[in-house]
């Protein structure tokens, strides 16, 4: 009764936790393949463990009419079995697109036809065709002859052998299908780590991987292993491994989610469970509530009340999300102060960059503040230009801008190294997280490179495609690690560092153009004090001349050279 219990409880709370992250995910994005794919894995993976909860609560106390039920998971394999062309979409869009899916992109259903074929021949073709019955009732017609009679009853018995051969063939040789499906998936999966994608995908993807690779392997002993082996599995026992490889293939998404800020769900993810505690709220509100009143008008009333119930699900509807959206609220304010909350100081630094026309000012302002938010022993903020000099000194300066341009989002100092070419190991069957690297190996570094190793994370500041910064964080005093919600907010934070910068850059620039006015003005008055102030008088001529600059400050002179009764006039042009 304990195992029992625990297999219940194992099954339906890994199961609902799944399937609420397929939901979030098209409630948030449902326009992406990429998210669409992803929800349809989570989907069938999280149906598979929900039917097994049920069947085990079925099992523990049969009654009459129940024992098509008493396995859930195999009587609807044909239903949960589409995680598996639904990984290989998956496989496809994620985390670049294959090259092949340029070609099926509009026909991808075709991933689902054997499938779908599956479901039909087993619902509609295996349980409700009989051909004794077509068959025997043509011959029992009267126009049927006593030849013609006997050549359907044999023809009947034949088609029945095939039909049973058929049945018995395809249900226990698809479970091939689904592992050549899977198979394909983490070859996909596997051939993509040798793409140019950053870190954290790279990391993501090798998680996922991993999670497929032990989905089949115990999918493949529940199924396929007792086929060629010629085994009789316990019935308990192989619902126990499929059970166990959907939770982990699907697990291992839901993982990278919570982890590594897969799909940017990180963020949500959060509200997903409260969302869910919510609703179980409202449920056991409705449930002890309003039923009792609707069940209470029934009794003095004797009509029948689905109107009144109908009213009050409405109600519940429309009062939900407010409620919801409030309770995030109070939730964020009791949890955590809101002095101290990293989202709140992050988005106050962001606004106050922007009032900032200093460079120093900038730096120090938000090298205090994220000192004080993420408990790290250093910060830095660096301009490209600073390294870019030190080029004719060190190549690998260039190198290092070049390299982060490319991975445009923040890098951990292992992956950092990795990328400029110096492997430093890890160990482990995961990449590890959090590790770091021994002193004795920066100190072997470059001196621009080692420059940047020593710190524990460096996001890139990116503007218009380019690199104008680096942000550099030191490593944690309280605990090793950059969780994937501090990694968005420190992504959110450099676009407005990124702004700041180049609002600096603009103010510079138009205060340049003001000294030069400034000083071409000033250009231009002892030009015109250069000239003649006034004309000459002579007694039967009128003299006057006129200097227009195209610009400014010309190259324009004139003079006039007057002695007695004699008149010079003196005109030069120093270009053109």
């Amino acid at each position: 009764m304990t195992t029992s219990s625990f297999l219940v409880s194992f099954y339906f709370v890994c199961g609902v936790l799944i399937f609420v992250f397929a939901v979030m995910i098209l409630r948030h994005a449902v326009r992406n393949i990429v998210n669409w794919a992803t929800a349809l894995v989570l989907f069938f993976a999280g149906f598979g463990p929900i039917l097994g909860a049920m069947g085990v609560l079925l099992e523990r106390n049969p009654r009459e009419g129940t024992y098509l039920f008493e396995n859930l998971v195999a009587s609807f394999d044909y239903i949960w079995e589409f995680f598996f062309p639904a990984l290989v979409l998956f496989a496809l869009v994620h985390p670049q697109r294959h090259r092949l899916w340029k070609y099926i992109r509009n026909y991808a259903f075709i991933l689902f036809l054997p499938h779908i074929f599956h479901l039909i021949l087993v619902i509609f073709l295996f349980d409700r065709f009989d051909p004794d019955k077509v068959i025997n009732y043509i011959a029992e017609l009267p126009i049927s002859v006593g030849v013609i009679k006997n050549f359907l009853q044999q023809t009947s018995k034949t088609v029945n052998v095939f039909m049973n051969l058929l049945l018995k063939a395809h249900t226990q040789l698809f479970s091939l299908v689904n592992i050549t499906y899977a198979g394909f998936s983490l070859l996909i999966l596997g051939r993509s780590l040798k793409l140019d994608i950053t870190p954290r995908v790279r990391r993501q993807t090798r998680v996922v991987i991993t999670g497929l690779g032990l989905c089949i392997f115990t999918y493949s002993f529940a199924r396929v292993v007792p086929i060629f082996m010629g085994m009789d599995l316990p019935q308990e026992l192989a619902t126990i491994l499929i059970n166990a490889s959907l939770i982990v293939g699907g697990g291992s998404i839901a993982y990278v989610i919570v982890r590594y800020q897969f799909l940017d769900m990180r963020l949500i993810a959060r509200r997903g469970i409260l969302y869910v505690a919510a609703a179980a709220i409202f449920a056991s509100i409705y449930i002890l509530t309003i039923r009792q009143i609707t069940g209470f008008f029934y009794q003095f009333s004797g009509a029948r009340v689905e109107i009144l119930e109908t009213g009050f699900v409405i109600l519940f509807i429309i009062a939900f999300q407010p409620i919801i959206s409030r309770l995030e609220d109070w939730t964020e304010k009791i949890l955590i102060r809101e002095e101290r909350n990293p989202r709140l100081r992050i988005r106050d630094l962001s606004v106050e960059l922007l009032s900032i026309i200093e460079l120093e000012n900038i730096k120090e302002r938000i090298r205090t503040t994220l000192k004080e938010v993420f408990g790290t022993e250093e910060v830095e903020l660096v301009l490209a230009q600073e390294i870019l000099s030190e080029r004719e000194k060190d190549p690998e300066a260039g190198r290092i801008i070049k390299v982060l341009s490319l991975v445009g989002e923040p890098i951990e100092q292992v992956d950092f190294l990795d990328a400029m070419g110096f492997t430093i190991s890890k160990g482990g069957l995961l990449p590890g997280r959090g590790r770091r690297v021994s002193s004795d190996a920066i100190e072997a570094l470059p001196p621009v490179i080692k420059r940047f190793a020593r710190f524990k994370l460096i996001v890139p500041v990116m503007h218009e495609y380019k690199t104008v910064a680096l942000l550099l964080l030191g490593h944690r005093r309280a605990h090793d690690r950059y969780t994937a919600e501090e990694l968005a907010l420190l992504s959110m934070l450099v676009t407005q560092i990124a702004a700041a910068l180049s609002k600096i850059d603009l103010l510079k620039e138009v205060v340049e153009k003001k000294v030069m006015e400034e000083e071409l003005n000033i250009a231009r008055a002892i030009q015109l004090n250069l000239l003649p102030s006034a004309p000459p008088v002579l007694e039967h001529y009128e003299v006057s001349a006129l200097s227009l600059a195209s610009k400014q400050v010309g190259g324009d002179y004139y003079d006039y050279l007057q002695r007695d009764s004699l008149l010079s006039v003196a005109v030069a042009d120093v270009s053109g």
